[in-house]
C-alpha cells in the first residue's frame, strides 16, 4: 500500500512536471510567436521604413541629378559664352591688328601725300612764276602783235573777221588803184591753212591751196594770197 502511494506520487509529480513543462513549453511557444509576430511587425516597419527611404532617396537622387544636369547645362553654356568670348577677342585682336595696320599705312600715305603736296605746292609757285613770265612775254609778243596787225590793216588794207569756229574771213583792200575794190579770203585754220572760199571767184581754190598747202606762216600765206590778188587785179 505504501508503495502504491509512493507510485501515485510519483505520477502526480511526473503529472505536475509534464503540466508545468506544458506551460512553459506553452509560455515559451506564446513568446516565440510574439517574437516572430514583433519581428514581422519590425521587418514590415523596417520595410516600410526602407520603402520611404528608398523614395526619397530616389526622389533626392531625381532632384541631385536634375540639378547636376542644370548645373552641367550651365557649365557647358558658360564654356559655349568662354569660347565665343574668347573667338570675339581673337577677332577684336585681329581687327585692332589689322586696323593698326591700316592706320600706319594711311599714316604712310598721309606723310607721303603732305610730302608730295609740298612738291606740287613749291612746283605750283614755280608754275606761278614761269605763267606770269610767260603772261608777261605773251602780253609783250600780243601788244609787237597787235600792233603789226594795225599796221597791216593800216598800210596793207587787211581786216580780220571770224566766221565761225576756226574758220577767219581775211578781207583785202588798197591793193591797186581802185581802193573801193576789196576781195577776201576764208581760212579754216583747224588743220594748218586751207582755203574754204575766195573772192572774185576767178582764183582756182584748188589750184591755189595745192600752191600754198607748204605755207607754215600765216603772214607768209597773207603776203602770197595778196599778191595773187595784185597779179590778177593790177595789171
Amino acid at each position: 500500500m505504501h508503495k502504491l502511494s509512493e507510485e501515485m506520487n510519483n505520477i502526480e509529480k511526473i503529472k505536475n512536471i509534464i503540466n508545468d513543462i506544458e506551460y512553459e513549453f506553452e509560455t515559451q511557444k506564446n513568446e516565440i510567436e510574439k517574437a516572430i509576430t514583433s519581428f514581422k511587425d519590425l521587418i514590415k516597419n523596417e520595410r516600410f521604413d526602407f520603402e520611404n527611404k528608398k523614395l526619397k532617396s530616389n526622389k533626392k537622387y531625381a532632384n541631385l541629378k536634375e540639378l547636376y544636369n542644370k548645373l552641367l547645362d550651365e557649365k557647358n553654356y558658360n564654356l559655349t559664352l568662354i569660347n565665343n568670348d574668347q573667338n570675339d577677342l581673337l577677332a577684336i585682336e585681329n581687327e585692332n591688328f589689322d586696323l593698326r595696320g591700316q592706320i600706319e599705312k594711311q599714316e604712310i600715305n598721309n606723310a607721303e601725300l603732305r610730302r608730295s603736296l609740298e612738291h606740287k605746292k613749291v612746283s605750283a609757285i614755280d608754275s606761278k612764276k614761269k605763267l606770269d613770265l610767260l603772261y608777261k612775254s605773251n602780253q609783250t609778243k600780243e601788244s609787237k602783235l597787235i600792233s603789226k596787225v594795225s599796221e597791216c590793216k593800216k598800210y596793207l588794207g587787211l581786216d580780220f573777221n571770224v566766221v565761225e569756229g576756226n574758220k577767219i574771213k581775211v578781207l583785202f583792200n588798197k591793193f591797186c588803184k581802185d581802193e573801193t575794190f576789196e576781195c577776201y579770203v576764208v581760212l579754216d585754220l583747224s588743220d594748218g591753212y586751207n582755203i574754204i572760199d575766195i573772192y572774185p571767184k576767178v582764183i582756182n581754190i584748188e589750184r591755189y591751196s595745192t600752191n600754198l598747202k607748204d605755207k607754215t606762216r600765216f603772214f607768209e600765206l597773207i603776203q602770197d594770197v595778196r599778191k595773187i590778188f595784185v597779179k590778177e587785179y593790177c595789171k
